[in-house]
């Protein structure tokens, strides 16, 4: 039996490979992602470095591997110790451990996200010359307004960030629409969850009704985006154009194309009506495969992709501040 001394020696000796693991995939990650990541931000000189700190972390029990759906590829798992131990806690009884999933998308969702970081983040910063290290790397995704380490959770704190950083472009009535649509979705979530929940403004049961897209298109926020496995990239203004770059995760790797141009639409619309200046928005829909990617791309002719448009309330005059751009997550 490993005691809490062996775990606290094993944790505080590879505290620096548990905090990659922590703040970039949220308690969970690829073991060969974290091997990536670990050289990259020059946390191990080698891969062999970071395969004896997992084993040494495994063994102590700290951490769990599971195989990832169908390959040869590990998972890594927090087991509670690690999370008790980076939380500062005095017991494992005063944390949740991470929860047990009924399908991978979680998996999914975390390994698309790293691949992001390792792909565009990680090659932007070394274009750059910058200097790589854990710390670096949060301060640079962060100066890039980028909200891929925020969750449905915490949604606020992006709000509210933006409207700091960009207080003279935001409109106003439509920010605190938006707050208001997030408490909404909260309350459809947890009623969703099967928790019966009151509307905070009046004392009445929420009668659950499926959205339309115009609802959608209407009443999105940033968290709508979020559970539709949508980040943003980067929201950057110049002159009076601002750039927003965004990313869609296609977690469930449904390669529909009516639901790809929708999510584009919302994305466009949403940020047009938050901001009161010029909008231009790159999104990425990223692929889990080549085969995936191909596949979308051959389903998304012109035609189609101008009639999806139309029939989503968008005209020329929006068509020429939107790019759409198919690619894969391992590219």
């Amino acid at each position: 039996m490993i005691t809490n001394k062996a775990k606290e020696e094993a944790c505080i000796k590879y505290k620096s490979y548990l905090d990659v693991i922590d703040k970039l995939g949220n308690k969970i990650m690829l073991e060969k992602q974290l091997i990536s990541l670990c050289v990259k931000l020059n946390i191990a000189r080698d891969r062999f470095i970071v395969l004896k700190a997992i084993q040494d972390l495994e063994k102590a029990e700290v951490i769990k591997k599971i195989n990832f759906c169908d390959s040869n590829n590990k998972i890594i798992i927090f087991k509670k110790y690690a999370i008790r131990f980076l939380g500062g806690f005095n017991s494992s009884q005063q944390v949740a451990a991470v929860p047990k999933v009924n399908s991978n998308n979680r998996y999914y969702l975390s390994y698309f996200k790293v691949q992001f970081i390792l792909n565009i983040i990680i090659l932007s910063m070394e274009k750059k010359n910058m200097k790589l290290s854990l710390d670096s790397l949060i301060e640079y995704i962060d100066g890039l307004n980028s909200n891929i380490f925020y969750g449905k959770n915490n949604v606020l704190e992006y709000y509210n960030n933006l409207n700091k950083k960009f207080n003279n472009d935001i409109n106003k009535d439509e920010f605190n629409r938006s707050l208001e649509l997030l408490n909404k979705e909260y309350i459809n979530l947890t009623n969703n969850l099967g928790r019966k929940k009151t509307n905070c403004f009046e004392d009445k049961p929420i009668k659950k009704t499926r959205k339309t897209k115009w609802d959608y298109l209407a009443e999105a926020t940033i968290g709508t985006l979020i559970r539709k496995d949508i980040y943003i990239a980067q929201i950057i203004k110049n002159d009076d154009v601002l750039h927003v770059n965004a990313y869609f995760f296609d977690v469930l790797n449904s390669q529909n194309i009516r639901n790809l141009i929708l999510n584009y639409s919302i994305c466009y619309t949403l940020f047009k009506r938050l901001f009161n200046c010029n909008i231009n928005l790159k999104f990425n829909y990223v692929a889990k495969n080549e085969i995936a990617k191909i596949n979308v791309k051959n389903k998304l002719t012109k035609g189609n992709l101008v009639h999806m448009l139309r029939a989503n309330n968008l005209n020329e005059l929006d068509w020429i501040n939107m790019k759409l751009t198919i690619r894969e997550s391992d590219k």
